[in-house]
């Protein structure tokens, strides 16, 4: 029986000839260093990046079936800025945002505002972007969490 990995869907295995290989070692060395044939590390390879790929699909349905995409902007930016992020993640996943720039810059204002992170026209503290699949944008506070003493 095959041991995963760290709850991943590699197996222990898959990880150190990964890494093997990725340090630059060559499938040779490889198949040499851990007494198995060149033919063997090659199907792990393979195995590896089937579960990439399956993986990958896997998220893509996942991202298809949720009626919205959310990020969050980083502190330290201009107003400006953060309407030019939603707009290119707006087009990123093919969506047509339903207000103007101009209103978008007033919304991120006023989240901001609402926040207490603006500063003139920077946005001093993160916010959180949901921008659902038919266009709606809604901007908010993301908590800091403060570490424990």
């Amino acid at each position: 029986m095959f041991r995963r990995y760290d709850d991943t869907f590699f197996t222990e295995e898959q990880v150190r000839v990964m890494r093997m290989y990725f340090d630059g070692m060559s499938v040779e060395e490889i198949a040499r260093r851990l007494s198995r044939s060149k033919a063997d590390i090659y199907v792990m390879l393979k195995r590896v990046r089937e579960v990439v790929r399956k993986c990958r699909r896997t998220l893509e349905v996942y991202a298809g079936m949720r009626k919205f995409i959310e990020f969050e902007v980083e502190p330290g930016i201009g107003v400006l800025e953060v309407v030019e992020a939603i707009m290119r993640e707006a087009d990123n996943h093919g969506i047509k945002v339903r207000e103007r720039s101009a209103r978008l810059m007033m919304n991120v204002i006023d989240a901001a505002k609402g926040c207490n992170v603006l500063d003139g026209t920077i946005v001093l503290g993160r916010l959180r972007v949901r921008l659902s699949k038919d266009g709606e944008v809604s901007i908010s506070c993301v908590e800091e969490v403060l570490p424990l003493l």
